[in-house]
């Protein structure tokens, strides 16, 4: 967590700078203590070099408790963002990420008729609606298009670790089943 440029005009102290600090303040006296018990042993190297090691601990654990959090809040996401994008490219290859979607609901008769999608559609700026699969449903991992005839046509799908691949089913079954 970096701080902004606003956070650095007023002064604003980030998580980060606390942390340092605060780790500085335990692990720098912890050296200390530990550097006068080696220079009872060692002599006076023993003492500089327990000091220097204390000081240089409280730098490791801030810079891997950095490092964990980066993992968990920036490098997950964009990790997932080239593996396999969320919504995926369009039919047209135009649109993709959430910048080129806008959210709306599925049509009640869609949902109706088709069972096992989510009732959140996505339609891109090339007027195509898509519908995802719901989870644990019997679409999950599946993105379709709503058609104007108010038929869902596969277009992609994926494995749960897997990046998008077509989806080449000729026609989705119904919720009963039978397939259109």
């Amino acid at each position: 967590m970096g701080a902004t440029d606003q956070q650095k005009q007023r002064g604003a102290v980030t998580l980060n700078d606390l942390l340092f600090f605060l780790l500085l303040l335990i692990l720098v006296p912890v050296g200390v203590v530990k550097g006068t018990m080696l220079g009872l042993h060692y002599g006076v190297l023993g003492g500089i070099a327990g000091f220097c090691l204390g000081g240089l601990g409280g730098i490791v654990i801030w810079l891997t408790i950095l490092l964990l959090e980066e993992l968990n809040r920036g490098a997950n996401a964009s990790f997932w963002k080239r593996y396999r994008p969320y919504p995926p490219l369009c039919e047209s290859g135009t649109c993709q990420g959430y910048s080129g979607y806008q959210t709306c609901s599925t049509p009640t008769l869609v949902r109706e008729r088709f069972g096992g999608i989510s009732p959140v559609a996505w339609r891109c700026r090339c007027g195509h609606t898509y519908v995802g699969g719901s989870a644990g449903g019997p679409r999950d991992g599946r993105w379709m298009r709503i058609g104007d005839d108010g038929k869902i046509h596969p277009y992609l799908k994926h494995r749960m670790f897997g990046r998008w691949e077509r989806d080449d089913a000729e026609c989705e079954p119904d919720a009963a089943g039978n397939r259109r």
